[in-house]
């Protein structure tokens, strides 16, 4: 399936704002500082129909949320949408979305955490490029420099786009490969349903909400079970809460120990993920190289038109 990129946001364009996931209620200042941000730097708004709405913890029912999403693909006028926050129920839409109308309207998508559910979806489905980057909900807590660079993927097409993301080496290597993931945990969920996404030859990323080790390295263990550890290419490790277990056992062991028969590259940083305050944003489904002895890891595309 050939790769299908959105356009880039430029001043002036219309960015639709949705709740796929959870409510607002108690983080309706943090958002409405994210969308005031979004309109300094020069683009229209677009609110939601569910936008303010509480169903449960959702923002709606699951046919109200994606119906939500599926009138903001439809919209001719909208250049991006951009999520409000996360939440826990995501996946409950999956297969309501109109991917066909996804791929007739390809555009920017952005969100992570639950979201995570969204944008491999769609990937997967439609092979249209996603972005994992901040919901706005956490735009507030996160560095100038961290929402300049999200703002500059989204809205220029040149190539030279990688982010300045500070890593250090679990692994060795040199790899090539299509940049895929998110939420560990949501990576996980997909697995065995119609969304999975082919692993082969991926270079992973995924970052971790969960303060216990023990249960990150439960979520590794399935991903290994999964068989993805040894169709990847490279691994990007971000944001962990935790990286030693109360027994002593470091988080990079557990790695090495789950990859000791691969011989990709493995790097970790700390600039993206939950909790964090410098958060870059990363495109789903653009080539990317990892080289450890060089010290680089690079976008070998862009990911907009």
């Amino acid at each position: 399936m050939k790769i299908i990129k959105p356009k880039k946001l430029n001043p002036g364009d219309t960015i639709g704002i949705i709740t796929p996931s959870r409510h607002i209620r108690g983080d309706e200042k943090n958002i409405k500082q994210a969308i005031n941000y979004l309109k300094n730097c020069g683009f229209k708004i677009k609110i939601g129909a569910r936008f303010k709405n509480k169903f449960h913890s959702s923002s709606g029912s699951k046919y109200q949320r994606a119906m939500e999403l599926n009138n903001m693909f439809a919209n001719k006028t909208i250049k991006a949408i951009f999520c409000a926050i996360g939440g826990d129920s995501a996946n409950q839409i999956l297969d309501l979305i109109d991917y066909s109308t996804v791929k007739k309207n390809p555009k920017i998508i952005i969100g992570y955490s639950d979201i995570t559910h969204l944008l491999i979806a769609i990937n997967t489905k439609t092979n249209l490029v996603t972005f994992h980057g901040p919901n706005l909900a956490i735009m507030k807590n996160l560095t100038q420099n961290s929402l300049k660079q999200m703002i500059s993927l989204l809205s220029d097409n040149s190539q030279k786009l990688t982010p300045p993301i500070k890593w250090e080496t679990i692994k060795h290597g040199k790899a090539k490969g299509i940049l895929m993931g998110g939420n560990l945990m949501v990576i996980n969920a997909l697995n065995k349903t119609e969304f999975t996404p082919n692993y082969k030859g991926k270079i992973l990323f995924w970052e971790e909400i969960d303060d216990n080790l023990t249960a990150v390295e439960y979520q590794l263990h399935q991903l290994h079970l999964s068989g993805a550890l040894k169709e990847i290419s490279g691994m990007i490790v971000g944001h962990v809460h935790k990286t030693t277990k109360s027994d002593g056992q470091s988080f990079k062991n557990i790695i090495l120990e789950l990859t000791k028969n691969y011989d990709y590259p493995i790097i970790k940083t700390d600039d993206f993920g939950h909790f964090t305050k410098i958060f870059y944003t990363l495109p789903i489904g653009i080539k990317v190289q990892i080289d450890t002895l060089r010290k680089e890891f690079l976008f070998k595309e862009s990911p907009t038109t």
